[in-house]
């Protein structure tokens, strides 16, 4: 059941190893090694990904079958998107290495594998 007046909500969802990329990245910069200090930057993806498509890959990885039905209204003060700037990372090199569908894949074959952790 998804509760909403019809406007899905969104997030740019990160696999963890790929925080660690970004921040490697980022320290393996020459032009940020000398200084004491060094700018902020937003790590994540320039991909947003509603909730829908979210569960549904979940689903698709499992091989389960996805259904839902629309409940209005949503809660009072739900946001619908947080949205942040992540474009300067890319804007100086840096790629990622996997799709949201691939990570995915990797996430539910993990717990898949690693049921104590469930």
């Amino acid at each position: 059941i998804h509760y909403s007046d019809g406007v899905i909500s969104s997030r740019s969802w990160l696999h963890i190893e790929e925080i660690a990329q970004q921040t490697l990245f980022i320290l393996s910069l020459k032009e940020y090694q000398s200084k004491l200090a060094m700018p902020k930057f937003n790590l994540g993806n320039n991909i947003e990904i509603d909730n829908l498509k979210f569960v549904s890959t979940i689903s698709d990885c499992l091989g389960q079958p996805f259904t839902y039905e629309f409940k209005s209204p949503d809660r009072i003060g739900h946001d619908i998107l947080l949205p942040i700037d992540t474009s300067e990372i890319y804007q100086l090199g840096f790629k990622q290495k996997y799709s949201f569908e691939e990570r995915m894949m990797q996430t539910v074959e993990w717990y898949k594998n690693n049921t104590h952790w469930v």
